[in-house]
C-alpha cells in the first residue's frame, strides 16, 4: 500500500539530511539534496484520483488539488531540475522542494 511508499519517501529525506550533518562535520564541502517535486500531474496521480478510500485516505485532497488545477506539469518540473542542477546554492536546504525554485 501507500504505507510503504510514504515510509520511503520519509526514510530519504532522513538519510539525506544525516548524510548532510556528517558531511559539515567533515568538512568536505560536499551537499547533499533531497528533491521534493511537489504535487506533479502523473500516472500515479490518476491513479490515486480513482483508488478506494480505503485504500488511499487522502483521496478526496489530491482529487481537490486535480479539480483546483493545482498539479505541477512534470515538463515544468523537469525543466526547473535542470535548471537548478546548473545553479545549485549552498543556502537551499536539504530537503529541497522544486516548487521553491524560481522557473527558468
Amino acid at each position: 500500500g501507500w504505507a510503504a511508499y510514504c515510509a520511503s519517501k520519509a526514510a530519504l529525506n532522513s538519510l539525506s539530511e544525516t548524510a548532510q550533518k556528517e558531511q559539515d562535520l567533515r568538512g568536505t564541502g560536499v551537499r547533499i539534496w533531497a528533491l521534493a517535486p511537489g504535487v506533479v500531474d502523473t500516472a500515479m496521480q490518476a491513479h490515486i484520483r480513482t483508488a478506494e478510500v480505503a485504500q488511499f485516505s487522502e483521496q478526496a485532497k489530491f482529487t481537490h488539488y486535480y479539480a483546483q488545477g493545482q498539479l505541477q506539469d512534470a515538463g515544468v518540473v523537469a525543466q526547473r531540475i535542470v535548471h537548478w542542477l546548473h545553479h545549485p546554492s549552498a543556502k537551499e536546504p536539504v530537503i529541497l522542494r522544486i516548487s521553491d525554485l524560481l522557473a527558468p
